[in-house]
């Protein structure tokens, strides 16, 4: 999957989250800004997850086998 695709997609899917916890955060504790924390283990998740060598990483399918 193309890197920016791939950014673009994950952004989408975490903002929504961001922004509340954003909100949360200002509203409960605007001295100290924990959402930080979030969105700096938001984009260590993105990075885990991004494939920068065009190769799939795992199989979306796992085959086991049954040995009886």
């Amino acid at each position: 999957m193309n890197i920016i695709k791939h950014f673009v997609e994950y952004s989408l899917r975490h903002l929504p989250m961001l922004i509340v916890l954003t909100l949360i955060n200002l509203f409960t504790a605007p001295d100290y800004l924990w959402v930080l924390w979030v969105a700096l283990f938001t984009m260590i998740g993105f990075f885990n997850e991004a494939d920068f060598t065009g190769r799939k990483r795992f199989s979306s399918r796992r085959s086991y086998k049954r040995h009886w």
